[in-house]
């Protein structure tokens, strides 16, 4: 006759069995659903394998004990593997993938993260974000903005932000004390412009003006110093800016010359007071301060160097080359020639008086001097 000692245990005995099939069945479940699932089920299953070899002849009270925490076990595993919609396997988390060597590979949690290689976590309304750890420090990572966008940043090995990029169209770095260095931006008007700074400062960027590259460089103050790009007759250009941003000297393609080089250099206030122009027939013109030409140097039509003085835009002197050697020739501020100075065919020179340039004597008009003067002079050998 089996007495109720001998019933409770052969009782609890059959418990066991049940509970050893129910997880049997589980992990078989699990291997279907996925590797993570069948290494977390086997836990109690192995648990109540060891405690059957360990201890052959349990009392009903070690039998019942066992018991109970092994369907606690059961329950929480339960509870945190999950079949969601269209038959997939879901995890309850927080949760730890941890490695060969006892180091934490994964981590998934509702709050921040704060251990293993890479961290999965949800730490407010925006969403999800990602980071990987080194040493139980985080070196990079990536989530959503407070306005909706996407963030991936890294960090230095104090865990300062160094570079970030946004889901906005920009990518900034920065230095060991959170002050930005460059940039890369997506504007407004569709181009892209990248920028490098010094502090609060802007020291130089590289973008896009009227559909054309524009390159601008300041100095510690944020104050231009340079710029290469568009011109106003929208050929490239160089312009360097003094005190105020005026621009003090400009290099670029002269759409009025044929696209050839021009250099202009200006005064304090601005205007043009020298030119340098290229073409088949290069010019140098200065400039008074009110920006008047008051002397040129160039070449003429028939490709002989030419360099005049020039009194309100009219030549009052000029040099250049004659047919025998050097010439000389100079006018009133009316522009009417006076004198005129070179070399003859015979190779002597020669110094003419306007306006008559008359080299033969004439009868002066003066009493005293009537034996007559000629109007120009001529040398001999």
């Amino acid at each position: 006759m089996i007495n109720s000692s001998q019933h409770a245990t052969t009782q609890s005995q059959h418990r066991v069995a049940e509970l050893e099939w129910q997880l049997a069945e589980a992990r078989q479940i699990g291997r279907a659903r996925g590797r993570l699932q069948t290494a977390v089920l086997a836990v109690p299953l192995f648990l109540a394998a060891s405690w059957s070899l360990s201890d052959q002849n349990p009392t009903s009270a070690d039998i019942a004990q066992r018991l109970s925490e092994a369907e606690r076990r059961l329950s929480q595993l339960e509870s945190r593997v999950l079949v969601g919609p269209g038959n997939t396997t879901q995890i309850r988390g927080p949760f730890e993938v941890i490695g060969d060597g006892g180091s934490v590979i994964l981590q998934v949690a509702d709050g921040p993260a704060s251990r293993g290689a890479v961290g999965i976590s949800r730490q407010s309304e925006r969403g999800g974000t990602v980071g990987v750890y080194r040493n139980g420090r985080e070196v990079a990572g990536m989530g959503p903005s407070s306005a909706g966008y996407g963030v991936v940043f890294t960090t230095d090995q104090d865990g300062t932000p160094r570079a970030v990029m946004q889901g906005a169209g920009e990518i900034a770095v920065f230095d060991m004390n959170r002050s930005q260095l460059a940039g890369l931006t997506a504007t407004d008007e569709g181009t892209g412009r990248v920028t490098i700074w010094q502090g609060d400062t802007r020291l130089a960027s590289l973008g896009v003006d009227g559909g054309a590259g524009i390159l601008r460089l300041a100095d510690e103050s944020g104050a231009a110093t340079a710029e290469l790009g568009p011109g106003r007759n929208r050929n490239t250009a160089l312009r360097i800016f003094g005190q105020g941003g005026v621009a003090v000297a400009a290099l670029g393609a002269d759409p009025a010359r044929g696209h050839t080089g021009t250099l202009l250099v200006t005064n304090a206030a601005g205007g043009v007071s020298a030119a340098v122009m290229g073409g088949e027939r290069g010019a140098v013109i200065v400039a008074d301060p009110a920006g008047q030409t008051v002397a040129e140097l160039g070449v003429t039509a028939d490709a002989r160097g030419m360099f005049q003085i020039v009194h309100a835009g009219t030549p009052v002197g000029i040099l250049s080359r004659g047919a025998h050697g050097g010439l000389l020739q100079l006018a009133s501020n009316g522009g009417t020639p006076t004198v005129e100075a070179g070399t003859t065919p015979a190779g002597v020179g020669t110094v003419r008086a306007g306006p008559q340039y008359k080299c033969s004597p004439v009868q002066s008009a003066t009493p005293i001097l009537s034996f007559g003067v000629p109007d120009c002079l001529i040398g001999t050998h």
